[in-house]
């Protein structure tokens, strides 16, 4: 067993004081240490919220960039659609000059055709307060050749609107008589708004 050396009384008096400041500068630096805790817990949670917030700020970002991307890439292929005369009114007047023109520059010689009155497409269902619609039209005349009829369907593709060929049949004139002779269904699209009923109770 360790005796500790008697210390006399008037030593403790004289030492009393180094130790009240020792303990003093312990617990001020336990304080100080309790302080800096909190402090870098306090900031490390900032840190925190304000990196949270700023990923969520990224996302937002994000998410406007690519539906202000997609509303552009849209609205550049609705005015695309526009310009080929897809969407709009039917533009039947400009078919039948179509014709008239091709007839008579021999593209499509001898030319007889029939355009039905215009309808939903069957099967189609709104676009939002638009509809597809479809008008029937038969095609007959004769081509040279096989160039010759490829021409007349590049000229239909590049009218307004769309015309989907839906029967073609092609075939020899005759024996004795050179070209085709062609007979073709097509279905001539467009997107324009729904119409709306008309009739007694309908709506103005």
């Amino acid at each position: 067993m360790i005796q500790l050396p008697d210390i006399p009384r008037s030593d403790w008096r004289l030492l009393r004081a180094p130790l009240l400041c020792l303990a003093g500068a312990l617990l001020l630096a336990g304080l100080v240490l309790a302080f800096c805790a909190q402090v870098w817990q306090r900031s490390t949670e900032q840190w925190a919220q304000a990196q949270t917030r700023l990923q969520q700020a990224q996302s937002a970002a994000d998410a406007i960039e690519r539906e202000y991307r997609a509303a552009e890439a849209g609205k550049a292929h609705f005015l695309k659609l526009q310009a080929s005369g897809i969407v709009g009114k039917e533009r039947r007047g400009e078919w039948l000059e179509l014709f008239d023109r091709a007839n008579a520059a021999g593209v499509m010689p001898q030319l007889r055709y029939r355009i039905e009155a215009q309808r939903p497409l069957e099967h189609a269902s709104p676009i939002g307060n638009s509809m597809v619609y479809a008008s029937h039209m038969t095609l007959q005349y004769r081509a040279r050749h096989e160039a010759a009829f490829s021409a007349a369907h590049r000229l239909l593709a590049e009218a307004p609107g769309h015309a989907v060929p839906v029967r073609c049949r092609v075939g020899r004139v005759s024996e004795n008589e050179p070209g085709l002779a062609v007979d073709c269904d097509y279905l001539w699209l467009t997107i324009a708004p729904v119409a709306r009923p008309t009739g007694k109770g309908s709506a103005p």
